[in-house]
């Protein structure tokens, strides 16, 4: 292993994420440039873009309030006994090709996947950025009704009927990066706690 230079270290410590020395080989150059921005499109699937960029910049503790936020808390009706009764890897493929439809939905409508949790599914708008969003009830409105349609067309196990529940809530909320090892973006406050508890 070639040792590594005063140079290198001096921009790792400034907040580099990578280093290539001159003159550089330009196979390992494009392998690096290709891992950053894979890393980077990682992360955009899984925190807001706005909260990324404030990660890349050391910020370790994001805490954001925000006047109007617009949650959509979504499940399938009569989950527990089509559980019960169905083989687990058919609920498995089921709920991921439901699942994938409504994630590419996400991007159409440009809302941000906040949760899933067993057969519940949460997005949110409106937290977007500092000032939020005015169309984000629109947008998950819009969201809302492409998963009824997209819930048509996914086929469920034999004898069970697909149907799914949404309920939509816009109000003041908190949104927050906990954790270390496995960040996860959440959401505190009245909007999503009336959500779970519709449910």
């Amino acid at each position: 292993m070639e040792p590594i230079d005063k140079a290198t270290i001096q921009s790792l410590k400034s907040g580099a994420n990578d280093y290539v020395s001159k003159p550089f080989d330009p196979d390992i150059l494009k392998a690096r440039v290709h891992t950053a921005v894979e890393v980077k499109r990682l992360l955009h699937n899984i925190l807001p873009i706005h909260i990324v960029e404030r990660l890349i910049l050391g910020d370790r503790i994001i805490s954001e309030r925000h006047s109007s936020v617009c949650m959509l808390f979504c499940d399938i009706v009569g989950w527990t006994p089509m559980s019960e009764s169905v083989p687990t890897h058919q609920l498995i493929d089921m709920l991921n090709e439901l699942f994938s439809a409504f994630d590419e939905l996400t991007e159409k409508h440009e809302v941000f996947k906040a949760d899933t949790i067993g057969d519940a599914y949460i997005v949110a708008a409106g937290h977007e950025g500092k000032h939020g969003s005015s169309d984000a009830t629109r947008r998950v409105a819009e969201f809302a009704m492409d998963m009824l349609d997209v819930t048509k067309r996914i086929k469920p196990p034999d004898g069970m009927q697909l149907q799914i529940r949404i309920g939509i809530r816009t109000g003041p909320a908190y949104s927050s990066v906990v954790g270390r090892k496995v960040p996860k973006y959440t959401f505190f406050g009245d909007s999503e706690c009336s959500m779970l508890l519709v449910s």
